[in-house]
């Protein structure tokens, strides 16, 4: 479980830090452990069902310090979780381990859609959307349709941080061109939505996709 002092979680985010960097840039020094370091993530993020009574009043009892930090945890973690499967590697563990990662962050946004959204609820969205994001623009053919789905139905959160970042990832992977053409449907969904400013970034940027990939055709 995550730790309750502060000190004990700005270590422990120091800590997952360190693992996900390693996990990324020295995959070989990750094989043969990675089992043991996805488990120690997913223990440290929220359950996907509904946590217990007592549980819930002992988070709304917490100071605001202590639930950004938390919610920093809460990030880290989907952000090591996803790490090992951006390498530039194409080891079978590496490989094998990205639909499983995927699904795992499917099952808990979907448990966080369902929830009434809280400050750390937001962040925590947002995280795993964005974790999504790059293991689509990495391993786009070893994903499964609800992944794309997952995405869609974050892009209708009613809190406009969730749906501004999740754009703002979008942009910057097709920028790189790092996402499939069906993606760029994601960006046709802003056009509807209530802040004009977010209507005019995903237009642009779907213009400029399809110019992209028009010129590669």
């Amino acid at each position: 479980s995550a730790p309750e002092s502060s000190k004990e979680q700005a270590a422990l985010i120091v800590t997952i830090q360190t693992v996900g960097e390693i996990a990324q840039l020295r995959p070989h020094l990750f094989e043969g452990h990675a089992g043991e370091v996805y488990a120690f993530a997913l223990r440290l993020l929220p359950p996907v069902k509904e946590k217990a009574k007592k549980k819930v009043e002992a988070e709304k009892k917490m100071s605001k310090a202590a639930q950004a930090s938390l919610c920093q945890v809460h990030t880290r973690a989907l952000k090591m979780l996803v790490k090992s499967c951006l390498a530039e590697s194409t080891d079978s563990e590496v490989v094998a381990s990205t639909s499983k990662r995927a699904k795992e962050l499917v099952q808990l946004l979907d448990g966080l859609l369902r929830k009434e959204a809280r400050d750390i609820d937001v962040q925590l969205v947002l995280a795993a959307a964005a974790s999504l994001v790059r293991l689509a623009s990495k391993h786009d053919a070893l994903l499964t349709p609800p992944v794309f789905f997952q995405l869609a139905g974050v892009l209708r959160h009613p809190n406009p941080t969730v749906r501004v970042g999740v754009l703002r990832k979008l942009k910057k992977a097709f920028n790189r061109s790092r996402l499939g053409l069906k993606y760029a449907a994601l960006l046709a969904m802003y056009a509807v939505d209530p802040v004009k400013e977010y209507q005019h970034t995903a237009m642009t940027t779907l213009t400029q996709v399809v110019k992209v990939f028009r010129a590669r055709a």
